[in-house]
């Protein structure tokens, strides 16, 4: 701790970078959170799970969107920013409609294989709507992180934040269900990006100098696509897996519990990662990656441990106070993984050095390996209770963020 304390005043740029998304993303958190017992009382668990489903759907189609090109506004320094921005986004449209027309296509079968049912099955095609908004919300963060302007940032997340919410508690006034859940983040992040559209250029052919950066890059497509794909699958699976079996209303216990964990490790592992990967991006030494890695280890550990230790023993009675009775189990699956989620404020931000060092294919391996054991044990045990289901999900994650932050040490200590 120390360490970490020194660390901060030799590096005062970057911690007071890593403080001002911290403290953004803080505030956009405590928004949502803020409405959090209003949307709970005016939504059903069925229309939360409604909202889940769909997001799980979309979050595993993200990476099919940009192919993980977007990486590059990061890494990729020799060319301008703007002129990478334009290369993503033609990505983007051209990967949306195709998206819309593969939906179009088998409206007939998803909805059931995924739970929706007959009453929320038309929710599907706001599929690539949502898709492309969120895509171009993330992008346009990358672009502002490579320009080094923080401060819009913090301004445009809490912006968000508030415009979501406030849409979905007025919709949800009006009796609107699942479909206000739904568009309230969606009106958010389209008012705030749409000025970034360039439309001129959405589709105009891809240059030589577009093609030969697709080329350079190639291990995005290979590797990270079919590991992130497979990461956001793991995370979304109980979602999925109760609502393939008309169990809805748990789909929407364990979104909500993800909505509300999942909250502080936003918090932290987004704010210290739009730093870090600034920070070790820039940085050339092996010496100062590596005090860069463990400092940032340090860091997290300085603010996590005893907000961990309170919620491991509070954290079920104030859910089930700050939601409402009907949302029991929330509380259970929350306390069940927390365990996970406090691994995963370290293996998330410090997993950038797989990208940085082009490793993404030894990422894939461990997740392979991860999702490939959850299916033999699902298909093996298909009476699990829902917390049975719970802790098995529990147990994967935290083998997977350890095997990830070990192969991210490995790494850090290569030349």
């Amino acid at each position: 701790m120390l360490r970490a304390l020194e660390w901060i005043k030799r590096n005062k740029s970057y911690f007071k970078n890593f403080l001002k998304i911290l403290i953004a993303t803080s505030a956009s958190q405590l928004i949502l959170i803020s409405a959090t017992p209003f949307l709970s009382r005016i939504y059903s668990t069925n229309d939360f799970g409604a909202q889940g489903v769909l997001f799980s759907v979309v979050s595993i189609l993200t990476f099919l969107s940009t192919l993980r090109y977007e990486n590059i506004l990061i890494i990729e320094r020799r060319e301008k920013p703007i002129l990478l921005f334009t290369l993503v986004l033609k990505l983007l449209s051209r990967s949306t409609i195709f998206i819309f027309f593969l939906l179009l296509a088998f409206n007939s079968i998803i909805p059931g294989l995924i739970g929706l049912g007959s009453y929320y099955k038309n929710l599907l095609f706001f599929v690539p709507v949502i898709l492309f908004f969120n895509s171009l919300y993330e992008l346009f963060i990358l672009y502002k992180n490579r320009l080094n302007d923080f401060n819009f940032i913090s301004k445009l997340k809490v912006s968000q934040s508030l415009i979501s919410s406030t849409s979905q508690l007025i919709l949800g006034i009006f009796g609107t269900g699942a479909v206000g859940l739904i568009l309230g983040p969606v009106i958010s992040k389209a008012s705030l990006t749409i000025k970034s559209l360039r439309i001129n250029s959405l589709f105009l052919r891809f240059t030589n100098k577009e093609k030969s950066l697709f080329k350079f890059h190639y291990k995005f497509p290979i590797y990270d696509v079919p590991n992130n794909l497979i990461n956001t699958i793991i995370q979304y699976i109980p979602i999925l897996f109760f609502g393939a079996y008309n169990k809805i209303e748990l789909s929407g216990a364990y979104f909500m519990s993800m909505r509300i964990i999942q909250s502080p490790v936003s918090i932290l592992s987004h704010s210290i990662l739009e730093v870090y990967k600034s920070k070790i991006s820039e940085t050339i030494s092996f010496k100062l990656r590596k005090k860069v890695f463990y400092d940032t280890i340090a860091l997290i550990l300085l603010l996590t441990l005893l907000p961990l230790v309170f919620s491991f023993f509070y954290v079920e009675e104030i859910l089930i106070y700050f939601l409402g009775e009907s949302w029991n189990y929330t509380a259970s699956f929350t306390k069940i993984l927390l365990p996970s989620l406090y691994l995963k404020l370290y293996s998330y931000p410090l997993s950038y050095i797989i990208i940085l060092k082009n490793k993404q294919n030894m990422n894939l391996y461990i997740n392979f390996i991860i999702i490939s054991f959850m299916a033999i044990v699902l298909l093996s045990n298909k009476n699990l209770l829902p917390t049975e289901f719970v802790q098995l999900i529990n147990m994967v994650f935290c083998f997977k963020s350890i095997a990830t932050i070990a192969y991210s040490a490995y790494l850090i200590h290569q030349k």
